[in-house]
């Protein structure tokens, strides 16, 4: 009988405890808080080298094909940093410096060269597009650091509505020649265009439609010896005589077959 009683009075003791977990538990709940082990906050890796947001967004820029964005770059670090090369991702023509040393503490500035004159098929006519351009340092250490997103807004002069302007074997030498067209059209307020090629082997002109509307005209030289043919034509503000400023492009190619 003994024993009966002590089994008896043990379990009732682990059903009390039990309560008492369970009613503890509760509490916590209700007080907002919980029996389970919260993890440690975790703590962000501050980069060696950063770049402040606002230099990162550069704003509008004018579409030309050799723009330069001067970019800083701060070293947080008591050390100096050596940066040997940079990794780009974006149409990129060149960073200058492509090494230098950012002091402990202090900034260097790097530019980046891009070609903002291209284009995705769909932004063909589209006056305004985004860019990005991802930089990486490469340090000397041989470390890993993050990219810079480095962004902005395209502004384009005027446009074109085609991405080339392709003449393949259509035009034949010493036979009268088989022009194309484009439309141009202007974002900015103009006066007048002009459009020129950068070789003879085709000519360029263009006339006023209505409006902002302008037609430009390729033209091959069919005088000249049989061959492939490549070029490029640019329109200008007939105001500025010095041709420093490209409104806008297109590229031009074909053969002139032989009769």
């Amino acid at each position: 009988m003994w024993r009966w009683v002590a089994k008896f009075v043990v379990a009732v003791l682990v059903a009390v405890a039990a309560g008492v977990v369970t009613s503890s538990a509760i509490s916590a709940r209700r007080a907002g808080g919980s029996s389970v082990r919260q993890p440690s906050p975790v703590v962000e890796f501050e980069a060696p080298l950063f770049v402040p947001d606002d230099r990162l967004d550069v704003g509008e820029v004018w579409e030309a094909k050799d723009v330069r964005l001067t970019i800083p770059l701060h070293n947080r670090t008591d050390h100096d940093i050596h940066v040997i090369d940079f990794d780009a991702a974006c149409d990129c023509k060149g960073i200058v410096p492509k090494r230098l040393t950012v002091p402990a503490g202090g900034s260097a500035e790097f530019q980046v060269v891009l070609d903002l004159t291209l284009r995705s098929p769909d932004q063909t006519d589209v006056p305004r597009r985004a860019f990005r351009a991802l930089i990486r340092p490469v340090l000397g250490t041989g470390e890993r650091v993050g990219a810079f997103d480095i962004r902005g807004v395209v502004k384009s002069r005027a446009t074109i509505n085609l991405r080339g302007i392709q003449f393949g074997d259509s035009n034949v030498a010493g036979q009268p020649p088989h022009p194309r067209k484009a439309i141009v059209t202007a974002h900015v307020p103009c006066e007048d265009l002009i459009a020129e090629s950068d070789d003879p082997c085709v000519s360029a002109t263009i006339a006023r439609l209505d409006g902002n509307r302008f037609q430009l005209t390729v033209t091959p030289d069919t005088a000249r010896p049989p061959g492939p043919f490549r070029t490029t034509v640019r329109v200008y503000s007939r105001q500025d005589e010095q041709r420093q400023v490209v409104w806008t492009g297109i590229g031009v190619d074909g053969n002139l077959c032989d009769r």
